[in-house]
């Protein structure tokens, strides 16, 4: 039973929200990849290659927890949603990271630890990760 006051989220929601989190960690895990090699600044290149890995692990993370509803045969995971960034890329990664930390909890605010402890622990995984990888952005200049 859930507990007085808590929402519980729909499982067709849940299985939005976990597509949702794959594409935009694939997204982020693509565009920070990429930008490691060319990246001049060694902090800024160290973030990215760790980031990269953590959001490829996250969106692993997502996929898995996607549930599966017996009908559902042909389960596709949508295309990596490129992050839209305008200007500097160290400015908006963590400008990402402060939304999709609100986002987080929002989310985990919607979901009963009882019923939903899988889900409530991909959160927590992820928002620990992405708090470490803001404190690890370094102060624009």
């Amino acid at each position: 039973m859930a507990r007085r006051g808590a929402t519980v989220i729909a499982i067709t929601d849940l299985i939005e929200v976990c597509d949702e989190q794959y594409a935009r960690h694939l997204g982020w895990f693509e565009l920070l990849g990429q930008r490691v090699r060319a990246e001049p600044d060694p902090k800024l290149q160290r973030l990215f290659a760790t980031a990269a890995q953590r959001h490829a692990w996250h969106a692993e993370l997502w996929a898995s927890r996607r549930p599966a509803i017996p009908h559902d045969t042909i389960h596709t995971l949508p295309p990596a949603a490129a992050p839209s960034i305008s200007g500097n890329l160290a400015t908006a990664y963590l400008e990402h990271l402060v939304d999709e930390r609100a986002e987080l909890a929002r989310l985990r605010a919607s979901v009963d630890r009882d019923l939903d402890p899988a889900t409530v622990r991909v959160i927590d995984l992820v928002a620990a990760d992405l708090a470490d990888l803001q404190s690890q952005v370094p102060p624009t200049t």
